[in-house]
This record gives structure tokens, C-alpha cells and sequence, in this order.
């Protein structure tokens, strides 16, 4: 499994939020007790009244080259565990090259694999 997955309406992303972050940042991944993957994200803004999803938005934007307004909140609006959806990204294969820019080569090496063996590709 991989932290993002292909669905008809595009393309989820899990996300897990640090707010009031030293800077905002894409760390890592993180595996919870499930075996679910999640992108680790730190922001510098408090988590009231949206302004650290709003952050984030701002952040994944900028850093993926994706409008704000192609994110949409499918669940965790309230919550650290975020899952995001991600509007006219039609392809996996452009996506993933959206994430090479910000995971380190062994990082992305792993998300590969696991994207190429959950996807069958």
C-alpha cells in the first residue's frame, strides 16, 4: 500500500498533520497500526478555524504544482489524519512524479514498489 490510491474520483491522499510545526514541511512516511501508509506534513499554523488545513493545502500546492482549489477534504477536517482528494490528476504516473519532488530517492523507491504492486502495473 502506498499513502495516495486511485479511485473514479480521483486520486486519495492520507495525510497525517503536525500543527504548530517549527516550519511547514513534508517529512516522511508513517505506517500506523493498521498497515495504513500516511505522508507525514508539519505546518507552523494552529489548528483552529481551518488555518492549519489551509496551510497544508497551501503547502501540498505549492510543493505538487497543483491548484488549492483541486483539494478537497474527504474526511479529517477535525482531525490529524487527513484524507484529501485530489481533482483532475488523471494519472498515477503524473502524480507520482508530483511526489518524486518532495520525497528523498529511497523514500519515492519505496512508494514505487508499492504503488507498482498494489496497481498490478
Amino acid at each position: 500500500m502506498s499513502f495516495f490510491e486511485k479511485t473514479e474520483k480521483g486520486i486519495l491522499v492520507r495525510i497525517k498533520l503536525t500543527p504548530k510545526a517549527s516550519s511547514n514541511s513534508i517529512d516522511d512516511l508513517f505506517q500506523d497500526e493498521n498497515g495504513v501508509f500516511w505522508l507525514k506534513a508539519k505546518v507552523t499554523a494552529v489548528p483552529e478555524n481551518g488555518k492549519a488545513n489551509k496551510a497544508l493545502v497551501n503547502l501540498l500546492s505549492k510543493i505538487w504544482k497543483i491548484p488549492k482549489s483541486n483539494f478537497l477534504f474527504v474526511a479529517g477536517e477535525l482531525d490529524r489524519y487527513k484524507i484529501l482528494s485530489l481533482k483532475q490528476v488523471d494519472s498515477l504516473d503524473e502524480f507520482k512524479n508530483k511526489c518524486g519532488k518532495i520525497l528523498p530517492q529511497q523514500k519515492l523507491d519505496l512508494i514505487l514498489f508499492l504503488v507498482y504492486t498494489w496497481f498490478n502495473i
